[in-house]
């Protein structure tokens, strides 16, 4: 019952995240930076899924083909570009994708001893969304192409972000430094985002090297994230309430690259057990508790139900969560 729950959510919720009633039923138009985060498919496409990513290409002239300033922003798009190449095999995707990435590295300089740029009117501030999903780019980048280079830069920001922006003894991503080019890290904010982000590179570095040391860094992100009262509520061990915008998409963030790391091999079984009870948790309360059933919405606590609209980002981090339960209980990880 279980699984069939979770494989109807997972699909009908994705659905209806992409979806607004002013557009014509697939992708938002004028472009919101958070659409590429509907691009999930690991799979070959199918007519209807290559007619959605056409769609989201360039609907306006202003998608995929145009730069933007906010360096996160790019490497969003520049990550969905690459699973549309993967869906889609069309060279054209992977042609934007290595030139946003080129672009991107325009934003790395010797500030704070490296770094990528958070943007480009503040070169010298340099944070956790700037560089964490930038090493989770070039890493992909080097295992579709294998072009060296790519890990070196991949490598390269990892170690940058590792020891500018993390806590070694506890393993709390910072989000940033220097952004009122004063040389401060900002040490009063905690994101799920930036904790997920970092999970996710040490996690693709680890498959692609098989350097024990990245998977040490992703379990203590990660053991961080559940320990921590201001990232996981303790009274109902349920991910925080991090509210809407930028912030509701947050929570679908960490779970993306948190259930990669339970999928990956190498870590202690007790370890991943304890991780797949907190994601099992999140997920049934999200559906028994805090969905609205009849509008299929969220809100931004999984416990809560939303009232009569909710945001996009919020509504998408609902369904990467269905959707990461539904892969794990389909491969076996919640039989027990």
């Amino acid at each position: 019952m279980l699984r069939n729950i979770l494989y109807t959510a997972a699909v009908v919720l994705l659905f209806s995240s992409c979806k607004k009633d002013y557009d014509d039923g697939v992708i938002p138009t004028p472009v919101d930076p958070n659409a590429p985060g509907l691009i999930e498919w690991n799979k070959a496409a199918d007519s209807s899924t290559n007619a959605l990513i056409q769609k989201f290409w360039n609907p306006s002239g202003n998608f995929f083909n145009e730069k933007n300033t906010n360096t996160n922003f790019n490497y969003w798009h520049a990550l969905a570009m690459l699973r549309a190449f993967d869906a889609a095999n069309d060279a054209k995707y992977r042609t934007a994708v290595e030139a946003v990435w080129a672009d991107i590295k325009t934003g790395w300089n010797t500030t704070m001893g490296g770094g990528i740029a958070w943007r480009k009117s503040q070169m010298y501030y340099k944070n956790t969304p700037a560089n964490a999903p930038a090493a989770i780019l070039a890493v992909r980048l080097y295992d579709r192409f294998k072009n060296p280079d790519d890990l070196a830069w991949s490598k390269k920001i990892y170690a940058w972000l590792k020891e500018t922006l993390y806590n070694k003894s506890t393993g709390w991503v910072y989000d940033g430094i220097n952004s009122d080019n004063d040389g401060k890290r900002n040490e009063s904010w905690k994101f799920t985002y930036n904790q997920g982000t970092f999970i996710g590179a040490a996690i693709g570095l680890f498959r692609t090297t098989n350097e024990a040391v990245y998977l040490s860094d992703a379990l203590q992100a990660a053991n961080f994230t559940l320990s921590d009262n201001s990232l996981t509520n303790f009274d109902d061990n349920l991910l925080k309430d991090e509210g809407g915008g930028d912030g509701g998409l947050f929570k679908g963030v960490f779970v993306r690259y948190f259930t990669e790391l339970i999928l990956t091999e190498g870590m202690l079984s007790s370890d991943r057990a304890r991780y797949i009870r907190y994601l099992r948790n999140n997920a049934t309360t999200l559906w028994n508790v805090g969905t609205d059933k009849n509008n299929l919405l969220f809100a931004s606590y999984w416990k809560n139900k939303a009232g009569a609209s909710t945001d996009l980002t919020i509504q998408l981090s609902g369904a990467i969560l269905m959707e990461a339960a539904a892969l794990l209980d389909k491969e076996g990880y919640f039989d027990n």
